[in-house]
């Protein structure tokens, strides 16, 4: 009696959805963060002992990740290619979307999709990477390399550059990772850009 009590209480931190389902069907989402309503946010839960009662705690809040680090070449207006590849690292900013979807919880749209922070992972990298190869090569070096003047809001045309791409990149991407992923897209920063070693 002891264990089967013990077996049927969860626990639901304040950082985390919590995800359960008895016999493999989803019961209840719990949002840890929800403190407007004790029943729906953190804390002790009570139900069927496990293994019929499982709950899969998913981290609220915000994650990154860096992306593989990748060669791009740059777009020359002038069809000259020497020396006109960049090495690139970015880093990307994700989390669960909490806000609503019209008919779908982003939760559940998770977890029945992607199911873990680290196979969303390997399916975000090669999707950003792409998109940001696909930007890069319409870029010239001079947007990513150059020593220019500062402007009156204290920007360099190297910085407007980057700005601009990362507006981009999370233009094209934001709605839809949320919709296919329930995944809201919080930012995409170039970490380092450089020529590669042999290049150099």
């Amino acid at each position: 009696v002891i264990v089967y009590v013990r077996l049927s209480f969860y626990t639901v931190d304040a950082a985390k959805y919590a995800y359960v389902t008895v016999l493999g069907k989803r019961q209840a989402i719990y949002d840890g963060a929800n403190q407007e309503d004790e029943e729906d946010g953190a804390g002790l839960k009570f139900g069927w002992p496990w293994p019929i009662l499982q709950v899969q705690r998913l981290d609220r809040r915000l994650q990154h990740f860096d992306l593989p680090p990748q060669e791009q070449l740059t777009h020359d207006p002038k069809g000259n290619t020497v020396d006109k590849i960049l090495l690139l690292e970015a880093y990307v900013c994700w989390k669960i979307s909490d806000k609503k979807l019209d008919d779908k919880d982003p939760v559940d749209l998770f977890v029945r999709r992607i199911g873990t922070a680290s196979r969303a992972r390997e399916i975000l990298a090669p999707e950003i990477n792409g998109k940001l190869g696909a930007a890069i090569g319409q870029m010239r070096m001079d947007d990513l390399v150059n020593a220019g003047p500062v402007d009156a809001n204290g920007k360099t045309a190297v910085d407007v550059a980057v700005e601009n791409l990362r507006e981009t990149l999370l233009k094209s991407l934001h709605d839809r990772l949320r919709d296919d992923y329930g995944i809201e897209l919080i930012d995409i920063r170039l970490r380092r850009f450089n020529h590669p070693a042999n290049v150099r």
